[in-house]
């Protein structure tokens, strides 16, 4: 949880887009990671405000079991 927060945080001080990507090895995606994953955002804080502060690992429905990450994109 606290690398995901640090790479978004980390691309907003760069002024870099961020991407939650969906990890292609999983079979069946929370209904979280498939309204918001797969998509780029202008920001961390886009991201976060879009999706009412939910990243990957973190609000998710697939909590702590999420295989999705984010990157800068």
């Amino acid at each position: 949880k606290m690398m995901v927060w640090t790479r978004g945080t980390l691309a907003d001080m760069l002024g870099k887009p961020v991407r939650w990507w969906l990890d292609p090895s999983v079979k069946e995606h929370c209904t979280t990671c498939l309204e918001f994953g797969d998509t780029t955002y202008d920001s961390f804080a886009d991201m976060l405000a879009k999706t009412g502060g939910i990243f990957p690992t973190s609000g998710t429905i697939c909590m702590s079991n999420d295989r999705c990450s984010l990157e800068p994109a």
